[in-house]
């Protein structure tokens, strides 16, 4: 389902692990006014992008599971004025280019769009919270951008990424980010950089915000280093991480890189149910088929307790929690 509304949906085939009971409610909204309708279906509300860095219960989520496709890319946005009056893409075809996914849209459009790009000339990208961000750095490659090279292969949105920081090798959302806009109190507010509290792994978005967009950084590098990078990242992560039904790395680095924790104590491997920790990256949970959410968080609990009992480490996860466990 593109864009609607529903009643009982199945989680699983809207998150990275595959797993996860049925929504009580369930819409897939494009712009303002579809958000809002959907947040007035209940007040426990559950945002979603690519659905990576989450792990649904089992029995699923007792409110509406809004999925965000939100996925304009422009040089600028719209003025802001009324929410029910700005929706990416509308009407504005100079200025807001879609961007599907990860898919052959976002490649025919780079293909179309290469040269000297009209974003480095007015300093920003403006992206819906529904793009994702591996799609976004092929984005800016085709272009000749710097700055989200280190984000090629990582299957989120851009909102899920803003709301975590996402980053990798030495790279963060922070560092590219000019403002978000968000619906808060049914109002449209812009914050500056500075106003979302970026930190590792995390932001300082109020309890109850949705981002809808953001203004990013877009300033001209060197096109081969650029390739150059993309090529170098994605070869680290192929060799590095695991394939399969996954949310991505679970627990954030402690004094050490969690994964280190976790080899030296032998776990590398073990099962719960349908659940295993990777044999190729140990700060990797698995679904191998049927798992069951408690499978994956029993595995989590196991993981946590073994550390601090060894070395008096209280890991943190990444991933969140949704509904009852």
């Amino acid at each position: 389902m593109r864009n609607g509304f529903a009643a009982n949906v199945p989680l699983a085939t809207h998150t990275t692990y595959r797993i996860g009971g049925k929504a009580k409610f369930f819409a897939s909204v494009a712009n303002l006014d579809e958000l809002l309708r959907a947040m007035d279906l209940s007040e426990k509300r559950l945002i979603l992008g690519r659905g990576s860095k989450v792990l649904v219960s089992d029995e699923g989520f007792d409110g509406v599971v809004i999925i965000m496709r939100f996925e304009g890319v422009g040089s600028r946005d719209r003025r802001l004025v009324e929410c029910g009056e700005w929706s990416i893409g509308s009407g504005v075809k100079d200025e807001w280019l879609g961007v599907r996914g990860q898919g052959s849209g976002a490649e025919k459009l780079d293909e179309a769009r290469k040269g000297e790009s009209e974003f480095a000339q007015a300093g920003t990208v403006y992206a819906g919270a529904g793009v994702g961000l591996s799609a976004l750095s092929r984005f800016y490659a085709g272009r000749g951008l710097k700055g989200l090279e280190w984000a090629c292969g990582i299957p989120a949105s851009l909102g899920g990424a803003l709301k975590m920081n996402a980053g990798a090798y030495g790279g963060d959302v922070a560092g590219v980010v000019q403002s978000a806009d968000v619906l808060r109190g049914g109002r449209v507010v812009r914050l500056l950089t500075k106003e979302c509290g970026f930190a590792y792994r995390t932001s300082k978005f109020q309890f109850g915000d949705v981002i809808f967009g953001a203004a990013l950084i877009a300033e001209r590098g060197d096109e081969s280093e650029i390739a150059r990078l993309r090529a170098l990242y994605g070869e680290k992560r192929a060799a590095a991480q695991p394939a399969g039904y996954c949310c991505g790395s679970v627990f954030k680095a402690a004094e050490k890189p969690a994964y280190t924790y976790i080899e030296a104590l032998g776990l590398k491997g073990i099962c719960i149910g349908g659940a295993q920790i990777s044999e190729k990256h140990a700060n990797f949970i698995l679904n191998r088929g049927g798992a069951k959410a408690r499978d994956v968080y029993n595995l989590i609990r196991t993981i946590k307790a073994e550390v601090f009992a060894s070395f008096g480490v209280r890991l943190q996860e990444e991933v969140v929690y949704v509904g009852e466990f």
